[in-house]
């Protein structure tokens, strides 16, 4: 679970110069023949993807390292932790305070507008940091068309009592 003090936050899509090595490993895993694969059971998945694994992988060369898969995995297994008997629960809590990319983000949504702002403090309130990826949609948009057109769909949204 995150700590009061920090928070993760989502990405923009297909945005690589935000999301550094993540984005690569999309791609790389499109790239691969389990592209469009269908099994007919998990189970199923499982055994194919062990093999996989196992058979290319594992013994394939890391394209940034230059390194064998298995001995970097190798070399950091013994330094591995165990995983947590209970799954992970994401932002159950909030955090005490509104992290500062966060408050950013929403002076960034003022900025537009009156209206796009009510709307981006509504996302937030509602939903959290959860919600931040629809700020930044709300924010693409008014990149993308404007910032009077987007407040003004925002107004509308607004007075005909739209929930998020």
């Amino acid at each position: 679970m995150c700590s009061p003090t920090t928070a993760p936050l989502p990405c923009r899509v297909r945005d690589p110069d935000c999301k550094g090595k993540v984005e690569s490993g999309v791609g790389h895993a499109r790239r691969t023949h389990l592209s469009g694969m269908r099994f007919e059971s998990i189970e199923a998945a499982h055994v194919y993807l062990d093999r996989w694994e196992a058979h290319w992988a594992y013994t394939r060369i890391h394209g940034t390292t230059k390194r064998q898969v298995a001995v970097m995995f190798a070399e950091e297994k013994p330094h591995l932790q165990p995983l947590p008997v209970e799954p992970f629960r994401y932002y159950q809590d909030r955090p005490s305070r509104t992290p500062t990319t966060t408050e950013g983000l929403l002076r960034r949504a003022r900025g537009a507008g009156q209206h796009v702002g009510a709307v981006c403090e509504h996302i937030h309130r509602h939903e959290g940091e959860t919600g931040i990826r629809r700020i930044l949609g709300v924010l693409s948009l008014a990149k993308k068309h404007g910032a009077p057109t987007v407040d003004l769909a925002a107004k509308m949204a607004l007075d005909l009592g739209a929930t998020w």
